[in-house]
């Protein structure tokens, strides 16, 4: 981060801190008084909807509201968490990349929309990916936030809320990170024949010509470092467990979780397929990719929200299925097109 940004965003957190703290002794003041005077359970019950609301600007003070001290506070880090990620990818992108925008016509029939050129080295590559776990494992604890809130709401005061709040209880947010590495979440019949089709319906024949091409090269960019194939094959993978581990759990916890329990299978799918829209801004997306990207996500929410539901809404298969998705997807990808670097350059494709 540029020194004079430096200054500025210390102490934007440490007033963004403390105002939560302020805000957590409150809720403390407010439980103890509610003992005090002596209100009934129907006078203490809080308000689900600002209590959500409130939820999902400052992550944990649910649990708070709810007596969970303790669980609001690790909740609470997902700010920290967040804010450094987003700060070290803007950092990167307009310090490090050289930010420009043009929008110019290709070939008279495709407009093209480009910003940052610059080809990434090893250390844009390193910042990227820093700021992309640290973004990723943010949302996963503010979004189990939202979902424990929702659960513990339901199973304390016994209120159902909408379509499909009819479980009692949740599973851990241990559990679920740990639910892809579970045998019995991947080897069934709701995940194994969902991820062949998938794997086999995105490789062409002479595709496979090209992952043997791949381990006879002498070596393979991987961040911008030149390394023989099974290493940089390796680090690929290494790097896809743990970002996606973070990104397929929160998803499938905001989406399959609270999401479909508060607004159904159309909604949460829909929802989750239109999350996929901004990928158009994402370096080899076009407009057409996007779109076809958006609509397969909606019928993946279609089906994992219709197993979800025939288990009883619990979101451990989900989870496992969406991982080893984008696991084996990014991976062949990797081995497919081993040379194609990420810039920053978005193509909208409009054919006239």
């Amino acid at each position: 981060m540029p020194h004079c940004m430096r200054k500025p965003f210390l102490i934007l957190l440490t007033i963004f801190f403390i105002a939560s703290l302020a805000l957590f002794a409150e809720e403390s003041k407010l439980e103890d008084d509610s003992v005090d005077n002596g209100l009934n359970e129907e006078e203490a019950i809080p308000d689900y909807g600002k209590m959500m609301f409130l939820n999902s600007i400052i992550h944990g003070t649910a649990q708070m509201k709810l007596g969970k001290r303790e669980e609001g506070l690790i909740y609470l880090t997902s700010v920290p968490l967040t804010l450094a990620g987003e700060g070290i990818l803007l950092y990167t992108l307009f310090a490090r990349l050289e930010i420009i925008f043009n929008i110019r016509l290709k070939d008279d029939k495709t407009f093209l929309t480009e910003y940052g050129k610059k080809t990434l080295d090893s250390t844009d590559s390193l910042l990227l990916f820093t700021g992309t776990a640290l973004t990723l494992y943010g949302k996963l604890l503010s979004s189990y936030s939202q979902y424990a809130a929702h659960r513990d709401f339901i199973d304390t005061y016994g209120q159902r809320l909408g379509i499909g709040s009819v479980r009692e209880g949740r599973e851990s947010l241990a559990y679920l990170i740990a639910s892809p590495f579970l045998p019995r979440n991947v080897f069934n019949f709701e995940v194994i024949p969902v991820l062949a089709l998938t794997t086999i319906g995105s490789l062409a024949g002479e595709d496979l010509g090209k992952i043997g091409d791949f381990f006879r090269r002498d070596y393979v960019n991987f961040m911008g470092m030149n390394l023989a194939p099974i290493g940089a094959l390796g680090l690929r993978l290494s790097t896809a467990l743990f970002l996606v581990l973070a990104n397929a759990t929160w998803e499938e916890i905001a989406f399959r979780g609270l999401s479909l329990e508060r607004g159904g299978v159309f909604f949460s799918s829909v929802s989750f397929g239109a999350a996929h829209l901004p990928n158009m801004l994402h370096p080899d997306f076009s407009v057409e990719d996007t779109i076809l990207q958006t609509l397969t996500a909606m019928a993946f929410g279609f089906y994992t929200s219709h197993q979800v539901k025939r288990g009883g809404y619990m979101l451990d298969r989900a989870i496992a299925l969406h991982f080893w998705n984008n696991v084996l997807a990014l991976t062949l990808d990797y081995m497919l097109e081993p040379d194609r670097q990420r810039s920053f350059t978005v193509g909208y494709r409009f054919s006239f």
